[in-house]
């Protein structure tokens, strides 16, 4: 039960702050940005956003991303396996400078 309300403390927002954006001109600009790098990978534009919340905040957070975006079973596969790869980069790098 602990860990639920945990993840869910960071799954619910996330899910309903990319709902908002993505009814807003902002995922447009997100998708037109970044449409040249996801395309190498198979992914829209507006796929960005979530392998960015998820490698900023943690993979719960892209989790609640990626459900609030309309991804096909495709795309969901490539950012998730992305997201395995690289969600603790920037923990990691600082730990191994030490």
């Amino acid at each position: 039960m602990e860990t639920t309300l945990k993840i869910g403390k960071i799954l619910v927002p996330i899910y309903f702050i990319v709902t908002f954006i993505k009814y807003t001109p902002i995922i447009n600009y997100i998708a037109i940005v970044f449409k040249p790098i996801m395309h190498l990978v198979g992914l829209p534009g507006e796929a960005a956003l979530p392998f960015v919340v998820g490698n900023a905040i943690n993979l719960y957070a892209g989790i609640g991303a990626i459900l609030a975006l309309s991804l096909t079973p495709k795309e969901i596969t490539i950012i998730s396996v992305m997201l395995c790869f690289s969600h603790s980069l920037f923990l990691e790098t600082a730990l191994c400078k030490k």
